[in-house]
Order: structure tokens, then C-alpha cells, then sequence
């Protein structure tokens, strides 16, 4: 079992890498009658259309924007920037916004254009993928960046749990805004305008995190993190592993972004 891997999950226990050693999911299934329990998935490990390095990702989002007369450098606080730009919004207002983002998914979901990402999926498309990838992260956004923001700043357990929690928030982030650059390059306008707002509150959390935490790269999370864990994640995700901006070099120590 690994210690508290739980705590700083994606709450994605399909998907996973230690679904098998969570001291969570042993709890529950050990007080849960077999009917209670829930039944294995089909979803894959691994998304390959959602693998790759965070820049490369911003880097076809500014040219998907740009057909739009729209660009990083208008929306997006400085995600491509050595430093993020101020947001304009206090600890709790971005608290807020990170819970409105999750209520914008229930429209969403209405889009024409949104590809069969549930009941017959084919997870072989990108656009299955990314809308998958979406649907999870943006019910889960809202509680994990409040519990890393709305604390006040403490000392031991409580700022080591903030920061752990707002690495993982960082990378939820970053896998939501992955996933809308591969929904618009494949649907175009119409998925564009139905996620440029999603897109731009998710832009202005993550230079929000990015500001309130700028060494979230110290704090390791249980398993995920873990450099022994290296060999057993490659071959789970079949080398091609989901977006994780502090491992592929998009940032540099500090939340550093490279020069655009």
C-alpha cells in the first residue's frame, strides 16, 4: 500500500495506476458488500491524443486561437510566459470561479458537436478522448483548488497538504486546458465558441495557482511523484503518459513557464 495516495488522486480509479495499492479503495471495498462495489471499467490506461508536453499544447492552442482573432497573449494571463499575470481576483473570488467552471459543464454537455463520450464510446478518436478527459477534470476542479486556496497560509501538516493539493490542481488544469486545444482543432468554431469561456477561467486559475504557489514543484505527491514509481508509470500509460507540466519541462523550478 502507498501511504496516503489517495489524498492528492484524480479520483479516476479507472484509470488509475494504484487503484491496487490505495489504502482507500482497499477500506472501501472491505466494508462494501459485493453488490455495493463498483464494477471495473473499460476505460484505457492511457489517452494518446492527450500525451505530450503542456507547451506543445499551448502552442497549437495560440494557432487554433489565432483563427479566431484570439490569442494566449490577450487570454491567457501569461501562460506562456516566464511569469504568470496577475488575475485581478482575490484567494476567494478565484475560489468561486473555480466552483462556476464546474456548473458550466451541464451546458456543455448540449453541444451538437460533442462526440459519444459515454454510452459507446471510441476512445480511438481525440476527440472521445480529450471530452472524457474534460467531463472528469471539470467535476472535479472546483473542490480540489478550493481546498488548496481558501486555507489560511499554516505551517506543517496543513501548508504541506495546500501545496501538494495545488500541484495536483496545477495539473488538472493543465490536462482540461489540453483537452479543450484538441476538442477545437477537431470541431472547429462551433467547439470554440461553446469553450472559450471555459477556457479562459481555466487560463485565469492557472496563473491564479501558478501566483499563490510558485514552488508546488517541492511538494511530491505519494506515488505519482515518487521517482521509483518511474519504471511502473511508463509501462501503465504505454509511454504516452497524461499531461504533467512539471515533469515534460514546461516549467522550470519555480513555475517557470519557457520563452514563447
Amino acid at each position: 500500500m502507498i501511504d496516503s495516495v489517495s489524498n492528492y488522486c484524480h479520483r479516476w480509479c479507472e484509470r488509475c495506476p494504484f487503484t491496487s495499492r490505495c489504502s482507500l479503495v482497499a477500506f472501501s471495498e472491505e466494508h462494501m458488500s459485493s453488490d455495493q462495489r463498483e464494477r471495473p471499467g473499460t476505460l484505457p490506461a492511457s489517452f494518446p491524443a492527450l500525451s505530450g508536453k503542456f507547451s506543445e499544447f499551448l502552442g497549437r492552442l495560440e494557432l487554433n486561437l489565432q483563427k479566431y482573432r484570439n490569442s494566449l497573449s490577450v487570454i491567457g494571463y501569461g501562460a506562456r510566459e516566464e511569469y504568470p499575470r496577475p488575475t485581478g481576483m482575490s484567494r476567494k473570488a478565484l475560489g468561486e470561479l473555480s466552483m462556476t467552471v464546474m456548473l458550466e459543464l451541464r451546458e456543455l454537455r448540449k453541444g451538437k458537436w460533442v462526440p459519444d463520450y459515454l454510452r459507446s464510446p471510441d476512445f480511438g478518436q481525440a476527440d472521445v478522448q480529450a471530452f472524457r478527459e474534460l467531463n472528469w477534470y471539470l467535476g472535479i476542479l472546483g473542490p480540489k483548488f478550493r481546498r488548496a486556496v481558501l486555507e489560511k497560509p499554516y505551517s506543517g501538516p496543513v501548508d504541506l497538504d495546500a501545496h501538494k493539493t495545488a500541484r495536483l490542481t496545477h495539473i488538472i488544469l493543465a490536462r482540461m486546458i489540453a483537452a479543450i486545444t484538441v476538442l477545437i482543432e477537431v470541431h472547429g468554431r462551433e467547439a470554440y465558441d461553446d469553450l472559450r469561456t471555459i477556457l479562459e477561467d481555466c487560463l485565469r486559475l492557472l496563473a491564479g495557482i501558478r501566483s499563490l504557489f510558485p514552488e508546488a514543484y517541492l511538494y511530491h505527491r505519494p506515488g505519482f511523484d515518487d521517482p521509483a514509481e518511474r519504471g511502473f508509470l511508463k509501462v501503465f500509460y504505454e509511454e504516452c503518459p497524461p499531461v504533467d507540466p512539471f515533469k515534460d519541462g514546461t516549467w522550470s523550478p519555480g513555475g517557470r513557464a519557457p520563452s514563447a
